[in-house]
């Protein structure tokens, strides 16, 4: 699959894998402690004003280790799919 298709699904395998790797990684974190620790992928919010309409955007993750490997594992997965 090639095109803005197979990248919306790649992009969204990531992010379910990243999802299930954290909550794995919490689970997991009284038997393995290095899963749980967190770290941050953000944009700050952005303001654009246009007349009297303002918008706002940016995003935040916190992923820990158990998140990458899920992500890393939801892209290998798009892949072959």
């Amino acid at each position: 699959m090639r095109g803005s298709k197979a990248g919306w699904l790649l992009f969204v395998f990531a992010l379910a894998g990243m999802f299930l790797g954290n909550r794995v990684g919490d689970s997991l974190a009284s038997a393995l402690p290095a899963l749980a620790h967190y770290g941050s992928l953000s944009m700050a919010p952005r303001e654009l004003s246009l007349l009297d309409l303002g918008l706002t955007f940016g995003f935040s993750f916190r992923v820990n280790a158990a998140g990458v490997l899920g992500g890393l594992a939801g892209i290998a997965l798009a892949r072959r799919v």
